[in-house]
Formats: structure tokens, C-alpha cells, sequence
């Protein structure tokens, strides 16, 4: 091996080069990877969230539903299904 002299792997100023310029790189890919991914969390869970229903929504299909339910066992027939749900639209 002597008769070689120095072994040497690739030139160092371009490995220092090659080895920072990837950890950049990487470093900004991972955290935009991290960014986006909080920010499409918090962006389905505003969806979500605006999907609730409300009050109002509550009374009227209780309303529509108490006209096929008059005895209020929480019950209807399969075949009343239908009218509730065009009565709702």
C-alpha cells in the first residue's frame, strides 16, 4: 500500500461541499414536508369542524320526524324512510 502513497476517497473540499449542500437541501425538504403536513391537519379539522350541525338543523328534523313517529317510540318503517328524507331536502 505504500507504494501508492496516500489513499484517499474523492477530494475533500467537494465532499465538506457535497455533504453541506445536501444536509441544506434535505433539512428544508423535511421541514416543509413537517409544515405542510401540520397545516393540512389543521385544515381538515376547520372542515370538520364547520360541518356541525346546529340548533335549528336539530328542530326542523325533529319536527319532520315527529309527523312519522307519532306515538315517539324513536321509530319509523323502512317505508317512511323516504318521505323524512325528501321532507328534509
Amino acid at each position: 500500500m505504500k507504494e501508492f502513497g496516500r489513499m484517499e476517497c474523492g477530494k475533500s473540499a467537494i465532499a465538506y461541499f457535497y455533504f453541506i449542500s445536501f444536509m441544506i437541501i434535505v433539512s428544508f425538504i423535511f421541514l416543509n414536508l413537517f409544515i405542510a403536513i401540520i397545516l393540512e391537519s389543521f385544515n381538515t379539522s376547520q372542515n370538520e369542524e364547520g360541518l356541525k350541525i346546529g340548533q335549528q338543523t336539530l328542530n326542523v328534523f325533529s319536527e319532520i320526524w315527529s309527523e312519522f313517529d307519532k306515538k315517539g317510540k324513536c321509530f319509523i318503517k323502512y317505508h317512511e324512510l323516504e318521505p323524512v328524507i325528501n321532507k328534509l331536502i
